[in-house]
């Protein structure tokens, strides 16, 4: 793209990072999603959510952990989806107290907690 004199951008690069999680290659999707950044190209909540959905799917939650963490501190603020991925995540493998940490989180947010009490 950039030497035809395209700038990709999130919207270019998330089908990618969509793909490579699909196939399960999720250190195939963190490193674009490095290179990204490493071009000047921020990810956006998409992108996190792929991920995010990708490495809980894998049973990766404490990495799913670390990057949700770390979201705020990117210029990127975790959406309700953001934080339903990860809770599943962490219940699926048996870690409640952990979910139960982020559902207190998500109490200060003026979210509907519809979708999170079914989880």
């Amino acid at each position: 793209m950039p030497k035809h004199g395209c700038t990709p951008n999130s919207l270019s690069y998330n089908p990618l990072l969509h793909g490579f999680c699909k196939e399960k290659k999720m250190e195939r999707a963190i490193e674009y999603l490095e290179i990204m950044v490493s071009r000047g190209c921020y990810p956006d909540i998409v992108t996190y959510n792929t991920l995010l959905t990708a490495l809980c799917k894998d049973g990766k939650v404490d990495i799913a952990v670390e990057i949700l963490n770390q979201l705020s501190s990117k210029g990127c603020s975790p959406i309700l989806i953001t934080y339903n991925t990860v809770i599943d995540g962490l219940s699926k493998v048996g870690k409640t107290d952990c979910a139960i940490k982020l559902l207190d989180e998500m109490r200060g947010k003026n979210w509907r907690w519809v979708v999170s009490y079914q989880l």
